[in-house]
């Protein structure tokens, strides 16, 4: 049986401090962090998509690691919904702001 792992993102947009970024890290099935992530992000067209560029950061770090099976969580309702919308329909209406390269990647 393969090992299950969690991802543990967020991502937040800072105006007033003129900073925003995302960031997280992933735990083995005895709670231990194995990895660890966090990068400011100076490019504007990502406002409304830092949720999603931590899950694909640490996805990406995951298979880097060779993690066969990992559970994501996000503490940002809308994006949780929406990508568990695509999972189990296979597809929706990005929203006006989204990214559709970003929801393909993951």
């Amino acid at each position: 049986m393969t090992a299950t792992f969690r991802l543990y993102s967020d991502g937040n947009y800072f105006p007033r401090a003129k900073r925003s970024g995302f960031g997280g890290y992933i735990k083995n099935q005895m709670d231990e962090i194995i990895a660890e992530v966090s990068e400011e992000i100076k490019d504007k067209q990502y406002i409304q998509n830092f949720e999603l560029l931590g899950i694909i950061r640490g996805l990406q770090i995951a298979q880097a690691k060779g993690i066969k099976n990992i559970i994501s969580h996000c503490d940002d309702k809308t994006t949780a919904m929406r990508l568990k919308t695509i999972f189990e329909e296979g597809d929706f209406p990005i929203p006006q702001y989204g990214k559709p390269e970003l929801y393909r990647q993951i």
